[in-house]
C-alpha cells in the first residue's frame, strides 16, 4: 500500500477483518513524505478495513478515515 504525507513522517498501517477491531499493524521505519508498505497475513477473498496514521518527529499523529 502507498501514501504520501505533506510533512516527513513514519507512517503505520492499522488493519483487521473487523472493523472496531484493527488488530494488525505494520509500518515504516525511515521518516519520509513517500510511504510503501506491504501488509502481510492477508487470506484472499476476506475483506480488510484499515486505516492510515503517520507520526511526525514532533509525535503529532494524524489518522486517515477508516477504508
Amino acid at each position: 500500500m502507498s501514501f504520501n504525507t505533506n510533512e516527513n513522517s513514519v507512517g503505520f498501517i492499522d488493519y483487521g477483518l473487523d472493523p472496531s477491531n484493527l488488530n494488525l499493524t505494520t509500518g515504516d521505519s525511515v521518516y519520509s513524505q513517500s510511504h510503501t508498505i506491504k501488509l502481510t497475513g492477508l487470506i484472499m477473498g476476506r475483506k480488510y478495513y484499515y486505516v492510515i496514521k503517520a507520526l511526525d518527529k514532533f509525535g503529532n499523529i494524524a489518522t486517515s478515515d477508516q477504508q
